[in-house]
């Protein structure tokens, strides 16, 4: 009898378990929050927002993470949640006009202050060496939303 609830305890958790991978792309939670879980050892590509006018996001090249820094835009101070930023850009690949408002509407409150670019960085892991690209990919103020480069280009 208890080895009967046993195996029913065990069924139900495997198949619960099936059921979360299946829905969730593969991942969940704890592992989809945490690419060094999920991800281990691949490529990964996050947007970064940084003051910057259209002209100088057009020509913005940059080589190393610190080049950055002094133009990057906390989202954390505007109640922007880092990670609603980061799925609204990398879960679409074909930007429509509808995206490019909804992603006017997710930072409205930088907009009114600033001009901003998003920078896209990739890196990779090559013979035991990482590589870091820097992209810019949307110039946004509060009138117009320019796409500099699409991600596919990328």
């Amino acid at each position: 009898m208890i080895l009967m609830k046993i195996r029913t305890a065990i069924i139900i958790t495997l198949f619960l378990y099936a059921a979360l991978l299946s829905t969730h792309a593969g991942e969940f939670w704890p592992f989809s929050t945490y690419q060094m879980f999920s991800q281990g050892g691949k490529g990964w590509e996050k947007p970064v927002l940084v003051e910057m006018d259209e002209s100088s996001c057009r020509a913005a090249s940059f080589s190393h993470l610190s080049q950055l820094e002094p133009h990057t835009i906390s989202l954390a101070d505007y109640n922007i949640d880092h990670r609603d930023f980061s799925d609204y850009i990398s879960f679409r690949k074909c930007w429509e006009q509808e995206d490019l408002q909804g992603l006017q509407r997710l930072i409205k409150p930088v907009l009114q202050r600033y001009e901003s670019c998003i920078i896209l960085i990739s890196t990779e892991l090559n013979e035991g060496v990482i590589t870091s690209s820097f992209a810019p990919f949307l110039f946004m103020n509060t009138e117009q939303t320019s796409i500099i480069m699409r991600p596919e280009e990328f």
